[in-house]
């Protein structure tokens, strides 16, 4: 997936952007899919699941101090897919939206299950919340 080896905290601050990018994109998609819909209300309980996520995600960037250069990658694949579409959104359709919405949601889990594979090399408190979000990823909630 990734060529370039991260460090931990760029993968910490990866994933803070990519669930920044997540609550807006899955809000933006809602309303083109219509927020009363069920893909609507999928993608709204989503961004509400990366606004739960990110205090977390902050508080473990938190853990490496203070002097923590900002390296977040928006060029990763996830990041990607939104930036790509933000021309043409004004133009979709509901099953324009649940597409982009599918697909970067199997992004957002192949970024994760990346992650988990190297959970052995990963400080214990970010492995943890790893498992944590992937759980609650898998399950939808």
């Amino acid at each position: 997936m990734e060529t370039k080896e991260k460090t931990t905290v760029q993968w910490v601050q990866d994933l803070i952007a990519i669930h920044i990018t997540r609550k807006e994109a899955a809000h933006r998609l809602a309303v083109i899919a219509g927020k009363d819909s069920a893909p609507g209300a999928a993608m709204l309980k989503a961004g509400h699941q990366s606004q739960q996520f990110l205090p977390a995600l902050l508080d473990e960037l938190s853990s490496y101090g203070d002097a923590v250069a900002a390296e977040a990658d928006r060029d990763n694949d996830y990041i990607l897919l939104w930036n790509n579409s933000l021309a043409s959104l004004d133009q979709w359709v509901a099953a324009d939206a649940e597409n982009l919405f599918k697909q970067m949601e199997d992004q957002l889990q192949k970024i994760y299950q990346h992650l988990l594979e190297m959970s052995a090399d990963l400080p214990p408190s970010f492995n943890e919340l790893l498992n944590l979000q992937w759980q609650q990823l898998k399950a939808g909630r």
